[in-house]
């Protein structure tokens, strides 16, 4: 008998769980998402990361919000997971907004 728990599907607020301890747990994974999109020259000093963060002005929340601290200033991460429903309209824009 296999004693090893097997995942039969991932949620969407699985992997957003996961990314948040990684982004809470490792400088390192941090680091490696900042190279991935083009931004490991800036001398990466922290991150701080949240989960579920609530628009103000719309009811739209973004589903993990990352501020990273580097030498050359901060960046602020919005990851959007969509891994069981669909891009909502102008999505994109309103979180830059």
């Amino acid at each position: 008998m296999n004693d090893i728990p097997v995942l039969t599907h991932a949620t969407e607020r699985d992997i957003d769980l996961l990314l948040v301890e990684e982004f809470a747990a490792s400088p390192l994974f941090a680091r490696a998402v900042l190279g991935t999109i083009g931004l490991d020259g800036l001398g990466f000093i922290r991150a701080a990361v949240l989960h579920s963060v609530r628009r103000l002005h719309s009811r739209r929340e973004i589903d993990i919000s990352v501020r990273v601290q580097t030498q050359a200033g901060d960046v602020l991460l919005l990851i959007e997971n969509k891994l069981d429903t669909s891009e909502q309209p102008r999505q994109a824009e309103s979180y830059r907004e």
